[in-house]
């Protein structure tokens, strides 16, 4: 056939990369009449009508093809026919004669030539040469293939685009998942090795949108075949893994860092690895402190972690872990692992006194989430020692200033005082508690309902309602059923999709189960008929509202 002389080069492309990507679905012939479906934009269905070989008509319902052109979505179903007829055997025996005709004057270089540069940019030709050479039990060099794909998606400005990357990260992560694995069944470790190591700093480098999160599963799926070659690998090959991560670890290389810590932490931990891990890792700390700002204090903190489990498996003296901890006593972690360190020996008045200071030094650098730590960890280790004052004093710090209405603090410290007591310390409590505390969550552990109440019909809110419905409701339905009787007058009066109304009428329907709910949900929608008759769509959705319970 010689339709493509009827599409516009860069429409024949497009079409010509659709069919590549496997677009065209449900194909069928009669021989003279095709018809198919383009997953496109959306999906398009394309008809088209050939006389002995020649494209007579075609419709397609994109708009392109409204506009009275020949389209992409053809062009694809027409690539997708031409290839289900070739395949069909007579068509393809004559183009094997003409191939061999042809190759008889090329030389074997000029066919390599021309062949790894299809690759690189045909990525279904590429595959089938894969399953050939492996059929032939050739195994490939998949450094290589993995360059080839990579190549053969780059735009000319060596960028991947959001697009182009779904079918990127599906194509890796088929080759990580059929043929890198393979390599670590088959006990092929070393060249499973090679090729994750090239694969992942390939794409640590690579310029693409992954908004979908290709680059995160392409490393996720690395992760267990990591896993498996270590535990299988030779010395030699785990310490080429080994030397490896450190490389990476001091190149600092964002995308692969997590990873590659995670690994380095956790594995590796013969003798005669865990003296140059310890070595590593004292390097990376002083690196670490040098770093200015809180995220300095991140990487040091995951280091010090790393050191400290280090010294434990190195069976460190005491005196010399303890020679560590005062070393760095500075940072925020160190003072934290000291106090464990102290308590373990116990040691409980260093203990207190390193927590105490890291309290006031959180609090100067307005670290909250350390603050409420510290004090928590304070709290435990005085009632430990039955220091009950200052015990106490810590449980009211952490629930008014620390960790603000938390219901666990706020239980315990009513275990410390009667009833009676109780009543009124609770109180002071509820003075104390900023205004962005949740006191809902308080009322209820205390089981203070009117307060509860009063909390939900002040706010109008309907996650509250349904959130306290189930205790409230027995004594006081009447106020609830205000309550929502204001929820939906006030949604109401704005304006929404389908969606949106379907959930005013959820509300409504919830309403019947109250005493008088049916009376006043229909005289809503009653007043609402009239009031919004301009809202179709309201209206259409409002006869879905039930006119019985």
């Amino acid at each position: 056939m010689t339709w493509e002389k009827l599409f516009k080069s860069k429409i024949l492309d497009r079409g010509y990369d659709y069919f590549r990507r496997g677009a065209v679905k449900n194909l069928k012939s009669n021989g003279n009449r095709i018809t198919a479906e383009v997953d496109g934009t959306n999906i398009y269905s394309v008809k088209i009508t050939l006389k002995n070989g020649r494209l007579m008509e075609a419709t397609c319902a994109c708009p392109y093809a409204l506009a009275g052109n020949n389209c992409k979505h053809m062009a694809a179903v027409l690539f997708d026919f031409e290839k289900l007829e070739y395949e069909s055997g007579t068509k393809r025996q004559e183009k094997v004669a003409q191939v061999k005709e042809l190759m008889n004057g090329v030389s074997d270089e000029q066919i390599r030539t021309f062949l790894i540069d299809e690759m690189a940019q045909d990525k279904g030709l590429l595959n089938k040469f894969i399953k050939t050479i492996k059929e032939q039990k050739v195994e490939p060099d998949y450094c290589d293939v993995i360059d080839a794909i990579i190549g053969s998606y780059l735009d000319k400005n060596g960028f991947i685009d959001y697009y182009s990357a779904t079918y990127f990260g599906q194509e890796i992560l088929k080759l990580i998942d059929d043929d890198i694995s393979e390599l670590v069944t088959n006990g092929q470790l070393k060249e499973a090795w090679k090729t994750i190591s090239h694969l992942l700093l390939k794409v640590s480098e690579l310029d693409i949108d992954d908004s979908d999160g290709e680059i995160i599963m392409i490393l996720s799926e690395t992760e267990d075949i990591w896993k498996d070659i270590i535990k299988q690998a030779s010395d030699d090959l785990k310490k080429e893994m080994y030397q490896w991560c450190c490389t990476v670890l001091d190149d600092e290389n964002d995308i692969l860092e997590d990873l590659v810590e995670e690994t380095f932490a956790n594995n590796f931990n013969e003798d005669n690895f865990l003296k140059e891990k310890l070595k590593f890792t004292s390097k990376k700390i002083k690196q670490a402190r040098k770093s200015i700002g809180s995220y300095g204090d991140f990487i040091l903190d995951k280091w010090v972690d790393i050191y400290v489990d280090l010294m434990k498996r190195l069976k460190f003296p005491k005196d010399k872990m303890r020679k560590f901890y005062l070393d760095n006593l500075d940072s925020s972690r160190v003072k934290f692992l000291y106090a464990n360190f102290c308590i373990e020996q116990q040691d409980y008045t260093a203990a207190i006194e390193v927590l105490k200071q890291g309290k006031i030094d959180s609090q100067k650098d307005d670290y909250q989430g350390l603050t409420f730590q510290y004090s928590k960890k304070l709290k435990n280790l005085y009632q430990k020692m039955e220091l009950n004052d200052d015990y106490l004093n810590e449980l009211w710090l952490l629930e008014t200033e620390y960790s603000v209405g938390d219901v666990e603090i706020y239980q315990e410290l009513k275990q410390q005082y009667t009833p009676e007591q109780w009543e009124i310390e609770r109180e002071k409590i509820f003075k104390r508690l900023p205004k962005y505390a949740q006191v809902d969550k308080l009322y209820l552990a205390d089981k203070m309902y009117d307060r509860l109440l009063k909390f939900v019909m002040e706010n109008e809110n309907i996650y509250s309602l349904e959130e306290y419905e189930k205790v409230l409701k027995p004594k006081y339905s009447k106020q609830l059923l205000s309550v929502y009787t204001n929820i939906v007058q006030k949604m109401a009066q704005e304006t929404g999709n389908r969606k949106y109304y379907k959930k005013i009428v959820r509300i409504l329907n919830r309403m019947l189960s109250y005493p008088d709910g049916l009376v006043e949900a229909s005289k809503i929608v009653k007043e609402w008929q009239e009031k919004y008759a301009r809202r179709p769509a309201m209206m259409d959705e409002l006869k879905a509202f039930r006119t019985e319970y």
